[in-house]
């Protein structure tokens, strides 16, 4: 059984290798300096899922990430606008919580860590305040008040708001990062093609025509 589990973990981390490779190499992004990295171990891929406990990763693995990592960079989220909160609370409130969990892991530790993790946080610009003039970053409005009030942006206001709490306990150092749309990069035209801006432009140029 141990040989089984150990085998499902290396190809486990062959295909996250191959996904990061492959999507990077399709946007014009991946390099030979990269390929290098992961011969050499620098660059380390797990594959793991935000919407289960400790990311879907063993015990012993967690403990290795707060061993290793300073900072975070959490990018990741269920992005839907027809879903209510219930349905994404699971990945984009419950993939703050165990981020936040390895922080605290990361404290925990014998001997200390000397310093705390940062995370770095993207959100949304919808849980600024509709009812508040300039909507500035500190804006910040409660769900009923919100830009836009559905279950993915109040999915986004909790997350943040277990970020601030965090912040304030001296679990982490935190920022949250609000960006608008994303527009393809001006270079080499990369973007989310499932990304509903990219989308609707798409739909206009086969159907050849725009809404006025």
């Amino acid at each position: 059984q141990k040989i089984r589990d150990e085998f499902k973990k290396k190809q486990d981390e062959k295909d996250a290798e191959n996904r990061l490779s492959n999507e990077l190499m399709n946007r014009g992004y991946w390099n030979t300096e990269m390929s290098t990295w992961l011969e050499e171990g620098r660059l380390c891929v797990l594959k793991g899922d935000l919407g289960e406990p400790r990311f879907g990763l063993t015990a012993d693995a967690m403990v290795r990430l707060a061993r290793n990592v300073q900072t975070i960079f959490h990018v990741g989220s269920y992005v839907n606008h027809l879903a209510g909160y219930r349905a994404l609370k699971s990945t984009n409130v419950g993939g703050m919580t165990e981020v936040l969990r390895l922080c605290n892991l990361r404290r925990s530790l014998a001997p200390p860590m000397k310093s705390l993790p940062c995370v770095h946080y993207v959100s949304t610009i919808s849980v600024l305040d509709r009812s508040l003039e300039p909507r500035i970053e500190s804006n910040v409005g409660q769900p009923e008040t919100m830009l836009c009030t559905d279950g993915y942006a109040t999915s986004k206001w909790v997350a943040e708001m277990r970020l601030r709490a965090a912040h304030e306990k001296g679990i982490c150092n935190g920022t949250i990062l609000r960006p608008g749309l994303l527009s393809p990069d001006l270079d080499t035209g990369s973007s989310n093609l499932t990304d509903w801006l990219v989308r609707f432009v798409t739909g206009c140029i086969e159907l050849g025509g725009f809404f006025a």
